[in-house]
């Protein structure tokens, strides 16, 4: 539809809801991974979907009337392909017991200078449950959105006001049991405080911070998530993928896939929201010089029963990273995690190209780890000589298993395998395809060193 046209509903638009409408009442729609659930179920709803005064055609605010079809109390709202995007002003609000639903490639776009998030739960509602986001990209279209409000100094990037998250005042240390919505934080999608969350087959694009923000939740899944970060805003920092704040227990995140430009998974016990991490599986990283593949992060709450698996790329920090990350008097807290099937190796920065990096595992800060295996990792490395692992000083780890893993060194210098600094009680290592003359350095002291003697040169 081009601007010169009558901007408001055509026929023809309608007509595709009512067909829709009709549709999606006569058949059980599926969801991915089996699931199936309909769509719009009786003549009442079908009513409210027909009369739902959307545009679709990327410039007049469809927030309003994708708004009251949620308010009407419809189990499923499933929006039908637009003429061109659906454009929303404002946050969208989901409760209990409801489903959103669009088509893969239906382009759901903030409209410029809205500088809010573009879906959340409702905050109002407490003891939240079954909500339900099925598809959509997402475009929160950061060059038309306020600066982002961790760093003041980039303010430029933008023509909209700087504003701070959370007020005056507020400082994330505060370990707080919700998120900050009166306030911008930049992100995309935030949901909190909800048992049995799904979020499935969606696209996040250009977000001015992260893209998907949950916390508090029991029961959830979260998988198909795609990242499309490459929008033209020219400082690109602090643009996680999901960001998982604690407390989360019986989760899976599934099948994530693109670039960012800060953690692409995020397991944060203690940070803008605050509580134990457990029995989360993880399954399926794939991403070319992104920032990092997944953080651990533990300021003072339980992280563990954890496993990560099958993680493919390029990373130009580090793949993964253990810290406590905040100075409190505590220590981080990492109970049992296994890590295995991974094949990465250094990437590229997009804005420094002398960018040194790190080593590709980190294990830094003040943290305890009581049960740490790493199984299956493979290391092609032709870009920088960084270690493959590093272990502050003020990390205690009881037990650490290291197997299967190759090293081809492609670099034309040394590269450390394990450069140790803290204190490990129990470390195993065996079937190491690792041939550098010297994998180990630093003056952190092991207990008991349990080999099949793969690699010689590896002694503490």
């Amino acid at each position: 539809m081009g601007p010169d046209m009558d901007l408001s509903m055509s026929s023809t638009f309608k007509t595709v809801i009512i067909a829709f409408s009709i549709l999606a009442g006569a058949m059980s729609l599926p969801l991915p991974g089996g699931a199936a659930g309909p769509a719009v179920q009786n003549k009442d709803e079908k009513a409210n979907m027909e009369k739902a005064n959307l545009h679709g055609d990327g410039i007049h605010d469809d927030a309003a009337a994708i708004q009251a079809l949620l308010d009407s109390g419809i189990s499923c709202v499933a929006l039908p392909a637009p003429a061109k995007n659906y454009a929303i002003g404002r946050s969208l609000r989901l409760r209990s017991g409801q489903t959103l639903r669009l088509e893969p490639t239906t382009v759901i776009r903030l409209l410029p200078g809205s500088s809010c998030a573009m879906l959340v739960n409702d905050p109002a509602e407490t003891n939240a449950h079954d909500i339900r986001l099925a598809g959509g990209i997402w475009d929160m279209d950061n060059a038309n959105q306020g600066a982002n409000p961790f760093h003041p100094e980039y303010a430029s990037d933008t023509k909209y006001p700087y504003r701070k998250y959370g007020g005056e005042g507020y400082s994330t240390e505060r370990f707080e049991k919700r998120y900050h919505l009166d306030t911008f934080l930049g992100c995309a999608i935030q949901f909190y405080g909800i048992r049995r969350l799904e979020i499935r087959d969606v696209t996040v694009r250009n977000p001015v911070t992260y893209g998907i923000q949950v916390g508090g939740l029991a029961y959830f899944t979260i998988e198909n998530i795609r990242f499309d970060y490459e929008g033209p805003r020219p400082h690109r920092i602090n643009m996680d993928g999901v960001h998982l704040d604690g407390p989360c227990k019986f989760g899976v995140v599934r099948n994530l896939q693109g670039t960012t430009y800060d953690d692409l998974l995020a397991l944060n016990a203690d940070d803008m929201a605050s509580g134990p991490i457990e029995s989360v599986a993880v399954d399926g990283i794939f991403a070319n010089d992104c920032l990092r593949a997944v953080r651990l992060l533990s300021a003072e709450s339980r992280v563990s029963d954890i496993t990560i698996a099958n993680v493919f790329g390029t990373f130009y920090s580090n793949p993964f990273e253990f810290s406590q990350y905040y100075a409190t008097p505590k220590r981080g807290d990492f109970g049992r995690i296994v890590i295995r099937n991974v094949f990465v190796s250094c990437g590229s920065h997009p804005e420094k190209p002398a960018w040194e990096g790190r080593p590709l595992f980190v294990m830094n800060d003040k943290i305890d780890i009581e049960y740490l295996a790493i199984d299956n990792f493979h290391r092609d490395e032709a870009l920088r000589a960084v270690p493959c692992f590093r272990i502050g000083k003020s990390v205690h780890i009881r037990a650490l298993a290291l197997s299967n893993i190759s090293l081809r060194n492609r670099t034309g210098n040394p590269i450390t395998f394990l450069d140790h600094e803290g204190v490990i009680d129990r470390l195993v290592a065996n079937n190491l395809d690792v041939t550098e003359p010297k994998p180990a350095s630093g003056a952190g002291t092991v207990g008991a060193f349990i080999t099949d003697g793969s690699c010689p040169g590896l002694k503490f």
